[in-house]
């Protein structure tokens, strides 16, 4: 599925190079993650990363559900529902803390979320925000999907997020974020 360079190539004196890697979208299966192993030889270099593994995932087609009130621990504010046109189950909050940070999940008939990925040991599933509060840090959450908490309301047009808001090691507790349209 994809074209890699065979060798990377570092000036003199450099530790960092680029690498371009190319590959066919459409042949690449939705939803599914594709695993690219990268190795760099151990000699001469030691005490540094020499692998890595870079994991390519083509996303749904997203396409406009709702717009409404996203009420946050961290401020009201505007926010963007779309449903995935390929999966009519799966939908995001678009950007929902900081731009390129969505909250993608899946409802099922019952309005029981769910997600893509497995679940912590805990339970519950960790979902970075991308926002970087000003005295705390850069902010993630669990979500905890139990229906009691964590729910889809289309009747009522509500969505409710159980989430525990943490910094590092710190927690800050757990918060019921509610999106309305």
């Amino acid at each position: 599925y994809f074209n890699v360079p065979a060798t990377a190539n570092f000036a003199d004196g450099e530790y960092e190079t680029t690498l371009t890697i190319t590959f066919d979208k459409e042949a690449l299966e939705i939803g599914k993650n594709y695993a690219i192993a990268m190795q760099l030889p151990e000699v001469p270099i030691t005490g540094k990363q020499i692998s890595y593994t870079l994991t390519v995932t083509r996303d749904y087609t997203w396409e406009p559900y709702a717009v409404g009130n996203y009420s946050s621990v961290l401020g009201d504010r505007s926010a963007e529902l779309q449903r995935a046109k390929e999966n009519q189950a799966y939908f995001k909050l678009k950007d929902l803390y900081e731009v390129g940070y969505d909250y993608k999940f899946l409802v099922a008939e019952d309005g029981s979320l769910s997600l893509m990925e497995e679940p912590l040991p805990n339970g519950y599933y960790a979902i970075s925000t991308g926002y970087r509060h000003p005295s705390l840090g850069l902010l993630n959450t669990y979500l905890d999907t139990d229906p009691y908490y964590s729910y889809f309301d289309a009747e009522n047009q509500t969505i409710v997020l159980s989430l525990y808001f943490y910094c590092g090691q710190s927690g800050l507790g757990w918060y019921d974020e509610v999106f309305t349209w």
